[in-house]
């Protein structure tokens, strides 16, 4: 599940086109978004400009993204999100590699690509951020932006990379027994424990599940409920991982990610920099 907070505020982002010469990249000032961000829970932000201009940006902090929609808008946010989320790199080039900068993970510098050889619909293609560096595919939205909303995609080695930054978002507390998949077995697990509980007092917090995973202290028909909830999930569906309770308790978000956008008054929606 994604939550969506937007904090409508008539403050000043001093967000500018033209950021360090190059006409599409919008800058906006961090020292102003971070603490207004704080207003509101959140993992990621991207902060929406009010113009029709292309033009975006994104960092570690926040993504920044025009907001013309259709055309263009929301690939732009989502490239640019992709950049702030799964900090991937741009598969377009900027020219030769001077040096200092850090090898994105979408991006190989050995020319034989061992970072994805073998996997299904990838190549291993010059230029990805920089001359010297490769990518997967020529069909990509880190690559370029299309015309039509539902026609941008993303190559297979990004999604892999994307699919890693949500896994500890996932609702793989649900897959008690780490097969892969939330089926009759994991509802029959928690369902003996809920038992063992209510008999015995005997408690497992392998199967207290409450609150996103992260427990509240018993088993009951709550936690079966919840595991039961995610009968129709599949091994495909997300990346399972078999999480100890303190492991769970890391994230009291998990199964949830906060967006934040930013956005002025009488702003048309949130129907939201990459070469075209």
């Amino acid at each position: 599940m994604i939550n969506v907070r937007a904090i409508a505020s008539t403050t000043d982002l001093e967000c500018n086109y033209n950021c360090f010469g190059t006409p599409r990249l919008i800058c906006c000032n961090g020292n102003i978004i971070l603490p207004l961000a704080s207003q509101a829970p959140h993992d990621k932000i991207i902060v929406l400009v009010n113009n029709n201009e292309y033009g975006g940006s994104g960092s570690v902090n926040f993504a920044v993204a025009y907001h013309r929609f259709p055309q263009y808008g929301p690939q732009v946010a989502i490239h640019e999100f992709s950049h702030s989320f799964a900090l991937l790199g741009d598969e377009y080039s900027f020219g030769p590699n001077n040096g200092g900068n850090p090898l994105r993970a979408n991006c190989d510098d050995n020319a034989s690509c061992p970072r994805w050889n073998g996997m299904p619909g990838t190549s291993c293609i010059p230029g990805c951020t920089y001359n010297e560096w490769y990518r997967a595919t020529n069909d990509c939205l880190m690559l370029r932006i299309r015309s039509e909303p539902a026609s941008g995609v993303f190559c297979p080695v990004c999604r892999a990379i994307i699919g890693g930054y949500l896994a500890p978002f996932s609702d793989a507390w649900s897959d008690t027994d780490c097969d892969g998949a939330t089926d009759v077995l994991d509802i029959t697990r928690v369902a003996r424990a809920w038992n063992d509980f209510a008999q015995n007092g005997s408690y497992d917090p392998n199967f207290d599940v409450d609150n996103g995973g992260t427990g509240d202290g018993d088993i009951d028909i709550v936690d079966v409920s919840l595991v039961s909830g995610h009968l129709t999930c599949k091994a495909s569906s997300f990346n399972s991982r078999c999480l100890t309770p303190a492991a769970r308790s890391i994230s009291p978000k998990k199964g949830k990610i906060y967006g934040l956008f930013f956005y002025p008054p009488g702003h048309p929606g949130l129907a939201p920099d990459a070469r075209r």
